[in-house]
C-alpha cells in the first residue's frame, strides 16, 4: 500500500477556516483596547484641565470667568476666562484628539466650571460589563474643598468642579445597645 503525503483539499480549507476566525477574534479585540487606551488618554487630558484650572482660580481672584455653554475655545483664541488660558487649551485639543475627532463643549460661571468631551457620532464605543456606579467619596475634615470625580456619562466623559463648596462635618455616629 502507498503512503500518503500532504494533506487533503478538506483538512487544509477547515485549517484556514479556524484562522480566519481566530484572527477576526483578535483584531475585534485589539479594537477595543485602542479605544479603551483612547479613553484613558480623554481621561488624563481632562485632569490636567482640573489641575490647571485650580491654579487659574487661585491667580485670578477664586473667578473662572464667565463662558457660554458651547464648543470649546480653539488654541490660540484670546479672551478672558479660564478656557483661554494656554495649557487649558492644550489639554481639551489633546483631549478630542484622543476622542478620535469627537467634539467638546465648555461652560463657566464665576464659581464653577464644565468641559465635556463626547466621541465623533457613528463612533463605538468599547463594550464593558455593566458594573454599579460608586457614590462619591466624601472627605470630612474641616472646611476642605470638596472634589467631584470624573464621571461617564453616556459617550462623554464629564470634569466638573465648583469652588468653595465645604464638605459638611462628619455625623455623629451613636452606639445603639441592643
Amino acid at each position: 500500500m502507498k503512503k500518503q503525503q500532504g494533506f487533503t483539499l478538506i483538512e487544509l480549507l477547515v485549517v484556514i477556516a479556524i484562522i480566519g476566525v481566530l484572527s477576526a477574534v483578535v483584531l475585534a479585540s485589539l479594537n477595543t483596547a485602542r479605544t479603551k487606551g483612547n479613553d484613558v488618554g480623554v481621561k488624563a487630558n481632562l485632569s490636567t484641565v482640573t489641575t490647571q484650572a485650580a491654579l487659574y482660580l487661585s491667580d485670578n481672584n477664586n473667578t473662572y470667568g464667565t463662558f457660554a455653554n458651547a464648543a470649546c475655545p480653539a488654541v490660540g483664541d484670546t479672551g478672558t476666562g479660564v478656557f483661554y488660558n494656554t495649557t487649558i487649551e492644550n489639554a481639551i485639543a489633546a483631549a478630542i484628539l484622543d476622542s478620535s475627532g469627537g467634539s467638546a463643549t465648555c461652560s463657566s460661571t464665576d464659581t464653577a466650571y464644565a468641559v465635556a468631551v463626547s466621541r465623533p457620532s457613528g463612533a463605538a464605543a468599547p463594550r464593558r460589563a455593566p458594573r454599579r456606579i460608586p457614590r462619591m467619596q466624601w472627605r470630612c475634615r474641616g472646611h476642605q474643598e470638596r472634589r467631584h470625580p470624573r464621571r461617564r456619562i453616556g459617550a462623554s466623559t464629564v470634569s466638573a468642579r465648583t469652588a468653595g463648596s465645604v464638605i459638611p462635618p462628619c455625623p455623629v455616629r451613636r452606639a445603639v445597645r441592643a
